[in-house]
């Protein structure tokens, strides 16, 4: 079968090369055009999703194997025999044979045979001497970390850290924003493909099988995805009916998508700035399609946003990087990507991130400053320390959300008010 060898070069190129599971997936697809992409997905996407504890039981039961072709034959072979199901099993040994013929000929074939026969159960999967409650059988348990299972626990206790992983072993809702310009909640339900969400006028869970991104609405930009999270926060924040506001955004964000639809153009004004435009087309894209001359959008450095704004703004938005633990449930691969040593980068960033945006802030103005994570480090602890510097500002706001929660988001924001100095 030719999609089980392609499927063995997507998962070494994204162990080896560090490439991301759509990339991977991507290069395959533009030279085999004809293959059967679901098959490659389903089996690449199994292994990553089970992969630490596939590499515990071949660094058991094959310790002197290194990270060869063997090894990725053996990883699919674990993730098909046992989860995805989507070769026959003969055929699969087949593949695995051939190839250890050709790099490992000194292991005999019945070691490789009896190692599947052997786990035909999943319960098997994690040794019996790992302890059920502790933070090593977490981590094999549901593919996480142990350096973040460890954080967690120490942040939100044994019980509140059991829910977030059981969540985030499941799909995450696509949610959507309906764009009120074009159509109403009313016409996009027709669909049946789309449902309401109680509690928010505007918003709707898609749950069709087919790819959001080949749905008309979406096309049409009658919708566009924006988390749960993200919509409770603007109804949390109780926003002025004109507003004026400066948005940084690090990350990709749609607020100002949001803004447009919410607002009309003579009551809002947005200074959005990113990084660099190279990788925000999408966004010029949606302000030159809508044609919102109310949104200036351009590309700074948080240090130079001086040369380009000479005001104060009421509402100035901080959206940084972030360690976006929330994409764990949407990438396969996410946590074989992300690096604990990560972390305290991207909290000195969000931190100075602040600190230059706090300029921008005119007395009872507010700063608000969100992310789709869930590290006490990257949020309330660091609202905390911008606090003890900046006595002028003030917390009129904070909240987290969990993936298990109704709001299904890693999520957190916080609204700080700049108060009057009294000179």
């Amino acid at each position: 079968m030719e999609e089980l060898a392609l499927a063995h070069v997507v998962l070494k190129d994204i162990i080896t090369h560090d490439t991301h599971f759509q990339a991977a997936i991507k290069k395959i697809i533009i030279d085999h055009p004809r293959i059967n992409r679901a098959i490659i997905s389903t089996l690449v996407g199994c292994e990553l999703r089970h992969h630490l504890v596939f590499e515990l039981q071949l660094t058991l039961n094959f310790p002197s194997l290194e990270k060869d072709n063997l090894y990725f034959a053996l990883l699919l072979g674990l993730a098909n025999n046992l989860f995805a199901k989507r070769v026959d099993n003969a055929e699969i040994l087949k593949f695995i044979l051939n190839i250890k013929k050709d790099t490992h000929p000194s292991i005999d074939d019945e070691v490789i045979s009896n190692f599947f026969l052997n786990l035909k159960d999943t319960s098997l999967l994690i040794p019996s001497n790992v302890q059920p409650l502790s933070i090593e059988f977490k981590a094999y348990r549901f593919n996480t970390p142990m350096w973040l299972v460890k954080m967690w626990q120490k942040h939100y206790g044994h019980a509140k850290t059991l829910k977030i992983l059981k969540a985030n072993q499941k799909s995450q809702k696509i949610a959507c924003f309906v764009n009120l310009n074009y159509t109403n909640v009313e016409e996009v339900v027709k669909n049946e493909n789309f449902h309401r969400f109680e509690g928010m006028n505007n918003v709707v869970i898609y749950d069709g099988k087919t790819p959001l991104r080949k749905n008309e609405f979406l096309r049409n930009f009658d919708v566009f995805t924006q988390k749960l999270a993200i919509s409770d926060m603007l109804k949390e924040l109780n926003l002025p009916k004109v507003l004026d506001t400066l948005i940084y955004a690090e990350d990709y964000s749609t607020l100002f998508g949001t803004f447009s639809v919410l607002y009309k153009k003579e009551n809002l004004h947005i200074e959005l700035a990113v990084p660099a435009l190279e990788n925000r087309m999408e966004l010029l894209r949606i302000v030159k399609l809508n044609k919102l001359d109310n949104v200036h959008l351009f590309a700074s450095n948080p240090s130079t946003l001086i040369a380009h704004l000479h005001d104060l703004y009421p509402f100035v938005f901080a959206i940084p990087y972030s360690s976006n633990f929330d994409a764990i449930r949407s990438q396969p691969d996410y946590l074989l990507h992300f690096k604990k040593e990560n972390l305290d980068a991207l909290i000195a960033n969000q931190s100075y991130l602040l600190e230059e945006l706090a300029n921008f802030v005119m007395e009872d103005g507010y700063l608000i400053y969100f992310v789709p994570t869930l590290s006490k480090k990257e949020s309330s602890v660091l609202i905390k320390e911008f606090l003890a510097k900046h006595e002028d500002f003030k917390l009129e706001l904070e909240k987290e959300y969990f993936p298990y929660d109704k709001f299904d988001t890693c999520f957190y924001f916080a609204k700080l008010k700049r108060e009057k100095r009294n000179d």
